[in-house]
């Protein structure tokens, strides 16, 4: 579909945002796009370099152009600043410029931070600066504790909305709110509006509401107290469990975030499963983590399913040092011939992508043996073997109830 988007008539300039964040899939697809032949079609990429898969994508992209964007300086803060405000005092404009190091977000919460805590005051048609609050203030040690002062100065209960809203990811819908919290759906619309007034969440097209900034989320996660992180993430998961089981991943990752292994288990296999049939690698690697994590509570023909699995996916990602140690500790695991002989044939590819031929055969033939089946010495017996294995599959075919 993207592929052929825009014409001579009806160019299209296509801009993907947060690149950083894409999955194995969509970088799949990216290079799909990157290497079509649309002639009409303007790709704009962006993201934050050395971060996630910004490497990844820079190099799926194969980009005419690159251009990066470093931290603003102290005059585009000034200006910034007096965009939002008007006039501002001098002091002002230096201490959004000490604690924003370039930032224009947390120059944008650092100035609302001085306003909510009435350092400065507006007066018609001027702000008024109290210096004793201004010292008070530049006691925070950066721009985390500047956030964190911001959250402090919310109700109560507008900070449960928060502490809820952060633990169920950077993206949250209001019932799931109202649950965790148990804060009523009128309050709950009304701290919403509240919340979205001071810039800390927005909403989204699909009714759905975010954290304006990563770094507000982590603010408020970072002052829940981590026993009361835990049940929330437990309550959330038994929510989603009962109301959205379809949610795999997130109910791994909250279950496992409770120190409920048991209950995160089965979705995690579930997801993992999912995520490396859609080639998405770096998932099925986190999915199957969260089922490491559980081995203290799963039986032995588990354990070696999630050994096995997560030896496939390393191999894919071309990690064989570690898909090496998988491979030995599924090896170990295995209960049946079967088990056993994919095991040993899995290692063989391992050596032969190593280039290790030798090692390889070695596998294969350690493979058939476990299946009972006749390893070829010489060219007479395989032309034998392979003569029989036609011939079994040309009377399947002509008779496939024989």
């Amino acid at each position: 579909l993207m592929t052929r988007l825009g014409s001579a008539d009806t160019p299209v300039m296509i801009s993907l945002d947060n690149c950083q964040w894409m999955d194995d899939q969509s970088i799949r697809i990216l290079r799909r796009v990157a290497q079509s032949e649309a002639s009409y079609q303007l790709l704009v990429l962006s993201s934050r370099i050395n971060e996630g898969q910004s490497s990844r994508v820079r190099n799926a992209a194969k980009l005419d152009s690159h251009i990066s964007i470093g931290p603003l300086d102290s005059e585009s803060i000034r200006r910034l600043s007096e965009s939002m405000a008007g006039a501002l005092p001098a002091e002002v404009v230096q201490v959004v410029q000490d604690y924003a190091e370039g930032s224009p977000f947390m120059a944008a919460a650092v100035l609302r931070g001085m306003v909510e805590s009435s350092v400065l005051v507006s007066d018609k048609d001027y702000w008024v600066l109290d210096r004793d609050k201004l010292q008070h203030f530049q006691t925070a040690s950066d721009a985390g504790d500047v956030l964190a002062g911001r959250l402090e100065s919310l109700p109560p209960k507008a900070r449960e909305f928060m502490n809820a809203a952060a633990v169920i990811g950077s993206e949250f819908t209001l019932d799931a709110i109202v649950e965790l919290s148990q804060i009523d759906l009128s309050q709950s619309f009304e701290m919403l509006a509240d919340i979205r007034r001071q810039r800390m969440l927005w909403s989204k097209p699909d009714g759905s509401y975010a954290f304006a900034h990563d770094k507000i989320r982590e603010a408020v996660l970072h002052e829940l107290a981590p026993d009361l992180k835990r049940q929330m993430h437990g309550r959330i998961g038994e929510y989603f469990a009962k109301n959205d089981p379809e949610r795999t991943y997130d109910l791994a990752y909250h279950f496992d975030a409770a120190g409920m292994h048991r209950e995160a288990l089965p979705y995690a296999l579930t997801a993992a499963t999912k995520a490396r049939d859609e080639f998405s690698l770096g998932s099925a690697r986190s999915q199957l983590m969260i089922a490491v994590r559980a081995f203290h509570v799963s039986d032995q023909a588990t354990r070696h399913l999630v050994e096995s699995m997560m030896s496939e996916v390393l191999m894919l990602l071309g990690e064989y040092d570690e898909a090496e140690r998988w491979l030995t500790e599924a090896a170990r695991s295995a209960t049946t011939d079967q088990d056993d002989a994919l095991i040993a044939t899995r290692q063989g590819e391992l050596a032969f992508k190593r280039g290790d031929k030798v090692e390889a055969v070695g596998f294969y033939e350690s493979a058939l043996k476990r299946l009972n089946q006749p390893i070829c010495n010489n060219r007479l017996q395989l032309f034998v073997n392979l003569s029989v294995e036609i011939i079994a599959q040309a009377v399947h075919t002509m008779a496939p109830r024989l």
